[in-house]
Formats: structure tokens, sequence, C-alpha cells
């Protein structure tokens, strides 16, 4: 990378719509470079869709990175909720992999 990024966590409060979409676009207008893809309550994408604002991002330039669910708890002593948290990392690995995300960040417990 040849220069440092700055950009949202999710669609910016200015953007026309509350999709994804409209979110990039609108980094693209303030002269951002990057944004975050919020799956906090949950991967609510398909992969068609991802793949759709993959190519929307990278015609615009902008880089997108993904926030995975906040209920994951890989410290649980509950062996289905580690499990459960396992599964909410690879959805949001999967949508980011489809939109070319270089990177996902989750909180590993609470």
């Amino acid at each position: 990378m040849d220069k440092l990024l700055f950009g949202t966590a999710g669609v910016p409060h200015s953007a026309k719509g509350r999709s994804t979409r409209t979110g990039i676009e609108r980094i693209a207008e303030l002269g951002l470079g990057c944004m975050e893809v919020e799956f906090v309550r949950g991967v609510k994408m398909g992969m068609e869709s991802a793949h759709a604002v993959g190519e929307a991002a990278s015609n615009l330039g902008i880089r997108l990175s993904a926030h995975g669910p906040y209920w994951i708890n890989l410290n649980s002593k509950e062996a289905p909720k580690v499990a459960a948290s396992r599964d909410y990392i690879l959805q949001t690995a999967r949508a980011a992999s489809a939109f070319k995300g270089r990177n996902i960040t989750f909180h590993a417990a609470f």
C-alpha cells in the first residue's frame, strides 16, 4: 500500500440511502479511500450482492473491510456458543472474500 486510507465504519450518515452500495458511492464523493462493511447484527448479505458490492467498490477505487457480529464469544464455557461464534467469523470472512475485502474485524469475547 502506498498511502494511508481513511474511511467510515458503515454507511456514512450523509449517504443518499442506507445500502452498502450507496455508502461506497458516498465514500468516493467524500474523497475517502475505504469503508468497513458492518455485519454487527449478523451477516445478511448474499454472495451475489457481495460480488456486486465488490465490483462497485473496485470501480470507484474504494477498499473494503468487514466487521463481524457483536455476539461472537470465543471465550464461552458453552461449546455451542463457541461453535456458533466460529461460524459467524467464517460467514463474515466468506462475505468479505466475495467483495474482495482485505480484512475482517471482530471482538473475540466479552
